[in-house]
C-alpha cells in the first residue's frame, strides 16, 4: 500500500509553504469555523492544520499542553499559516498569478494515481483521516503548493522587477541580516528517550566549557547530517532556520557557544561564527537566493498580518483545546 505523504504543518524552512486555498461553501460537514480577510475558513482546513501542528508539538503525550505558553503557541502558528494561505492567494491575484488549467488537471490526475495505489477506497480514505486530511484537502494543498511556486517564480524574477537583489544591495544587506553558526544536534528520534538525548546534550556541553574542542565533538556526537555538506557552517537569513536555532544564535557573540537549545529535533549545542569575506563572495549566487526568499516571505508575513479574524459559532463548537489568544468571537 501506498501511503499518502505527510505534509508538515509546521514551517522550518521558508522556502516552502504548503497552504491550503479558502473557497469551500458552508457545506453541513464541513461548516466555516472563521474568516480571516473576508475569506471562509473551513473545517477541514481548519482541522489539518490544528490537528498536524499539535502532533508536531506534542509527538502524542498530551501532559505538554498542560503548559499554557505551548497552547498560546499552537494556536498563533496555526493561525499564521491560515492566514499564509489567504497571502498567497491575494498576493498571487494582485500580480496575476494563476493555475492553468493543464497544471489542474496534472493535479488531478496525480490524485487518480494515487487512489488507485489503495486496495480500495475506504483504505484510500482511511489514510488521509490518519492525516486529518479531507479529499478537498489533499486536492487544495496541491493546487496551493503549485501557486506558491508560480507565485515565488515571479516575485524573485529579475524580470518582474518586484525585489531589488543586484550586488550592492545583497552586499549592504548581508552584514545586517545574514549569521552564521554550526551546532552540536542530539536528534529526537523515534523511540528514544528524551530525558537521556538531554542529559547527553548537557554532558557535552559540560566538556565544551571545560575546554574541549567543540568541533572534535560535533564529530563524534552531531547527528546533523546537514552539517557536512556545510563545514563552514550555516549561511542564513531570518525565517530560513526554525525559530529557537535562529533566536539562540542572535543572542550570542562571535564565537560564543549556547546553552541547551530545544526544537523539534532534539537539543542543540551552537555556536556562532563570524561571517566570511571569502565565502560570501565564492556563494553569492546562493546567498541572493537566500535574501530574495527572505523578502518574499516578509512580503507574505506582512500581509497575513494584516488580515481580521472573526471566530463563528461553528468554531466554538468544536473541541479542541481552549484558544488563549482567541480575541474575536
Amino acid at each position: 500500500m501506498k501511503k499518502i505523504v505527510k505534509i508538515t504543518a509546521v514551517m522550518l524552512a521558508a522556502l516552502f509553504v504548503m497552504a491550503a486555498a479558502a473557497g469551500c461553501g458552508d457545506q453541513k460537514d464541513n461548516p466555516t469555523v472563521m474568516i480571516i480577510g473576508g475569506e471562509k475558513v473551513p473545517l477541514d482546513e481548519f482541522n489539518y492544520f490544528y490537528y498536524n501542528t499539535k502532533a508536531d508539538y506534542d509527538g502524542g503525550d498530551e501532559s505538554f499542553w498542560a503548559d499554557t505558553d505551548n497552547v498560546a503557541k499552537l494556536y498563533s502558528d496555526v493561525l499564521f499559516l491560515l492566514k499564509r494561505n489567504r497571502a498567497i492567494e491575494d498576493m498571487a491575484k494582485e500580480y496575476g498569478v494563476k493555475l492553468d488549467p493543464q497544471t489542474k488537471n496534472s493535479i488531478s490526475q496525480y490524485i487518480s494515481q494515487v487512489k488507485k495505489s489503495y486496495t480500495d477506497e475506504a483504505d484510500y480514505y482511511s489514510s488521509l483521516e490518519a492525516e486529518h486530511m479531507s479529499e478537498r484537502m489533499f486536492n487544495e494543498l496541491l493546487q496551493t503548493h503549485e501557486l506558491w511556486q508560480k507565485l515565488f517564480e515571479h516575485v524573485t524574477s529579475e524580470a518582474s522587477g518586484i525585489i531589488l537583489a543586484d550586488d550592492r544591495t545583497l552586499l549592504e544587506d548581508i552584514p545586517k541580516n545574514f549569521y552564521r553558526a554550526t551546532h552540536i544536534l542530539i536528534m529526537n528520534d523515534e523511540g528514544d528517550d528524551p530525558a537521556e538525548n538531554k542529559a547527553l546534550a548537557e554532558q557535552i556541553l559540560s566538556r565544551i566549557r571545560a575546554g574541549e574542542d567543540f568541533e572534535t565533538l560535533k564529530e563524534e556526537y552531531g547527528e546533523d547530517q546537514g552539517v557536512e555538506g556545510n563545514t563552514d557552517g550555516y549561511y542564513f537569513t531570518h525565517g530560513q532556520m526554525i525559530q529557537s536555532f535562529e533566536n539562540a544564535v542572535k543572542s550570542l557573540q562571535l564565537g560564543e557557544i549556547s546553552d541547551i537549545v530545544e526544537s523539534v529535533y532534539g537539543y542543540h549545542i551552537i555556536q556562532r561564527l563570524p561571517l566570511e569575506d571569502e565565502y560570501i563572495y565564492r556563494h553569492l549566487e546562493e546567498l541572493r537566493d537566500l535574501y530574495m526568499a527572505r523578502i518574499f516571505n516578509e512580503m507574505l508575513e506582512s500581509k497575513a498580518n494584516s488580515y481580521e479574524v472573526t471566530y463563528t459559532e461553528a468554531y466554538h463548537e468544536l473541541d479542541i483545546l481552549p484558544n488563549p489568544n482567541e480575541t474575536n468571537s
